[in-house]
């Protein structure tokens, strides 16, 4: 029995790094590539002489980057929305996003109701925690359209892109061409809608410009015809415009989809291209990437806490370790929550899913964000 009880934990904690038929390694990897460097943003943000650096909120393109991640693989997990009903698609995306959310949403908001003073000015209230749960855009109390989970906006989005993509599987009847021309239709109308309508609130939210990276996703699964034979030109390609953009200084979000959108467009692109080695590092950043963007914004408000008060902070060596200490702690808990947490919940629905409905699983889902 005591010997069997660390061979549970290995288990649990390092399960074999298995790709799934059909998975592309290069979107894999690219997923924990723009999970981590959300999280370096986050962490480097905490410290002052960083915190109005224009190139590091280039560390945001981690979210654009995902949007066009999603809008691929949504397209070719589903065989361009022929493989699975309207219902069933809707079903496995909930259980892929939902639960990880809400557990990570339920101690932020009791947090937030016992130490407002921990989140620097940011409040709640009954509708705008309520929202936060049902991934609504509400503003808060002091007039910001985040939710409990800050980074609870960019799920915001994924889910009414989700949502739109159920209407066109409904609304095409399964046909590829028809539902991909109504998704690509609703997200160019609704940004039409955006510049045209004196809009507010949730419907301004749900009509920004941003909503088109989903957009140049599908695109690119549209185009995409299997991995290219000649390969060096296209990691160079891709190396060369991951580099640019980080290093061109931040340009706004009215023009996020030009400065990081389209960029991410082509990393993406130029990702599905690519046959790279196996690593078994990066796949793993891939498996948990989406626990490790959904627990570093709470996690790393706690090491700087937690560091500014005990821990000396005056030279940049200070900061090094302090740098290099939060995200070793960041990926190691993100690693812990998906094992423990996020990997169970969603093999559980997935087995709910396969006896609630016939069809099977789509060769690249566990690549969906």
């Amino acid at each position: 029995m005591q010997q069997a009880l660390p061979a549970r934990i290995r288990q649990l904690l390092l399960p074999p790094v298995d790709a799934p038929p059909g998975e592309l390694a290069a979107i894999q990897y690219l997923r924990g590539y723009a999970a981590l460097i959300v999280v370096v943003q986050h962490l480097l943000l905490r410290w002052a002489i960083f915190a109005w650096d224009m190139h590091l909120f280039t560390l945001r393109s981690g979210v654009d980057i995902f949007f066009v991640i999603s809008g691929f693989v949504m397209v070719y997990s589903t065989d361009r929305g022929a493989r699975l009903g309207a219902k069933e698609f809707l079903a496995r995306r909930i259980v892929r996003v939902v639960p990880a959310y809400w557990i990570v949403t339920t101690p932020s908001l009791l947090l937030l109701l016992a130490a407002p003073g921990l989140a620097h000015a940011f409040s709640t209230s009954p509708a705008h925690a309520v929202a936060s749960y049902l991934f609504i855009p509400w503003a808060t109390p002091d007039g910001t359209m985040v939710p409990v989970v800050q980074l609870g906006w960019t799920l915001n989005y994924e889910m009414f892109f989700y949502a739109l993509f159920a209407l066109g599987i409904l609304g095409g009847r399964r046909r590829p061409a028809a539902v991909m021309g109504l998704v690509l239709g609703m997200l160019l109308l609704l940004v039409l809608a955006g510049y045209l309508l004196p809009l507010h609130g949730t419907a301004k939210f749900w009509t920004q410009p941003v909503i088109l990276e989903f957009a140049l996703g599908m695109v690119i699964a549209l185009l995409w015809r299997g991995p290219a034979r000649v390969q060096w030109p296209v990691l160079v390609l891709a190396v060369a415009v991951a580099v640019a953009m980080l290093a061109w200084p931040n340009w706004g979000d009215r023009l996020r989809l030009v400065r990081f959108g389209i960029p991410a467009a082509v990393l993406v692109a130029a990702a599905v291209h690519l046959r790279l080695p196996r690593s078994p590092f990066w796949h793993r950043m891939g498996d948990i990437s989406y626990s490790l963007y959904l627990i570093n914004t709470l996690l790393l408000a706690a090491w700087g806490t937690l560091w500014g008060r005990w821990l000396p902070h005056e030279t940049y060596v200070h900061f090094a370790i302090y740098a290099l200490a939060g995200l070793a702690l960041t990926i190691g808990v993100a690693w812990f929550f998906w094992a423990l947490v996020e990997r169970p919940l969603t093999r559980a629905g997935k087995r709910w899913i396969e006896q609630r409905f016939s069809s099977a699983v789509g060769p690249s889902a566990a690549l969906a964000p």
